[in-house]
Parts: C-alpha cells; sequence; structure tokens
C-alpha cells in the first residue's frame, strides 16, 4: 500500500511580503506600543526612590476619598452619555433605514452634515445655546450648562449619531 504524497501549499511572492509588512507592523506596534506602556507600568510599581513596592502605589490611590469620587463621576458620565447616544442612533438608524417616513432624503443629509464641521464649534454652540447668556437656557429646567449636564450633553454631541 502506498502512502499518499503530503501536499505543501507553494507559498507566493504576495504571501511572502504580506507576511513582511505583517512583520514591520508588529515591529512598530512593539516599538511604539508596547515598550512605551512597560515603561510606565514598570514605573507605577515603584516608589519616589526607584524600590519595587508592588501594588502598594494602587492602593493609596484607590483609598483616597476624592479619587474615588472622581472614578465614580468618570463612570457615570460615561454610562449616561453611552446610554444616549446608542438609543439616538438606533431610533435614528431604524428611522432612515426601516420606515416609511417622509423627508428620509433630508434627514440622512442632515445626519451627515456634521462631519463637516470643525471639532470646536459644537462647544461653542453649546455655550451660545445653554451658557449663562444663552438663547435656550430655559430647557435646562434652572440647571447649568457648567457641570455634569453639560458633559453629558457635550459628550452626545461628540458621540452623537449624526456625526
Amino acid at each position: 500500500m502506498m502512502t499518499p504524497k503530503i501536499v505543501k501549499p507553494k507559498v507566493s511572492r504576495d504571501d511572502k511580503q504580506m507576511l513582511g509588512f505583517m512583520l514591520v507592523i508588529l515591529c512598530y506596534l512593539v516599538v511604539a506600543l508596547a515598550l512605551p506602556l512597560y515603561a510606565i507600568l514598570s514605573k507605577s510599581f515603584k516608589n519616589h526612590d526607584g524600590h519595587f513596592v508592588g501594588l502598594a502605589n494602587y492602593l493609596e490611590y484607590f483609598s483616597t476619598p476624592a479619587l474615588t469620587y472622581s472614578i465614580q463621576n468618570s463612570l457615570t458620565v460615561s454610562i449616561l452619555t453611552t446610554l444616549i447616544s446608542v438609543t439616538v442612533a438606533f431610533v435614528l438608524a431604524y428611522a432612515l433605514n426601516r420606515s416609511c417616513m417622509r423627508f428620509k432624503s433630508a434627514f440622512k443629509v442632515i445626519a451627515l452634515v456634521p462631519i463637516l464641521v470643525p471639532s470646536l464649534l459644537p462647544g461653542i454652540a453649546l455655550v451660545y445655546l445653554f451658557g449663562q447668556q444663552g438663547m435656550i437656557k430655559e430647557l435646562l429646567m434652572g440647571y447649568e450648562i457648567y457641570g455634569p449636564i453639560g458633559i453629558v450633553i457635550s459628550e452626545f454631541f461628540l458621540l452623537c449619531p449624526m456625526r
């Protein structure tokens, strides 16, 4: 009985080029990302004198009430902004793709306009609309734009589904 020959696929020139490019990209990622991250993280396990202290720096950091409070605020704003943005994006996408609403093409154009707007313009617009002398600051019902509400609104505009 004859044993069948094992046929190895021939490696083409394109495959060798692709492998070479992937190795170049991998080297770049190691030099540009991994090594600096290692340098930063390794310092976080040392004290001011350069001696290894383990997780003591992290325990001190997270035991500070003000820092714990700031992390809690950041997570609250992030979760709230994500929920609002995803909900509005889903409704907009569903309306534009699955409904028979009128003026659908106009809404598509309106949804694409923020791509053309410079990034500083939404911040300026928020101050003009909701600031101390804003045109529609009454919509905030007595609250100010300068605080958590303003952060959530500005983050929503940043992540706005229409961008």
